[in-house]
């Protein structure tokens, strides 16, 4: 995975490059990037959507929440925290807001 990025990094010609990469800090890809961005929700939102778009039991989205870095965490080592417990309108308004800094 490190050097699929590595290589379309290199090979971009774009001054800002955005990598999604939801599990940055687990697969120690951190150093890849100029700034950290966190995308937030409540717990119980993540379980929600987790069901919702993989068709996952109570169980299984929790055990996939609980395998991964926690959140507060990730927000600790984030250069910029987005609020995602709205919609998706009030999301990109945080993105846009945060490129105009």
């Amino acid at each position: 995975m490190r050097n699929w990025f590595l290589k379309t990094i290199n090979e971009s010609s774009a001054t800002t490059l955005v990598l999604v990469i939801p599990l940055l800090f687990e697969a120690g890809l951190e150093n890849l990037v100029g700034e950290i961005w966190v995308v937030s929700c409540s717990e119980a939102q993540q379980k929600q959507r987790l069901i919702q778009r993989n068709n996952l039991t109570n169980e299984q989205a929790a055990a996939r929440i609980h395998s991964q870095l926690p959140l507060s965490e990730k927000i600790a080592r984030a250069d910029f925290v987005l609020d995602n417990s709205s919609t998706l309108e009030s999301l990109l308004q945080q993105i846009d807001k945060v490129m105009k800094i």
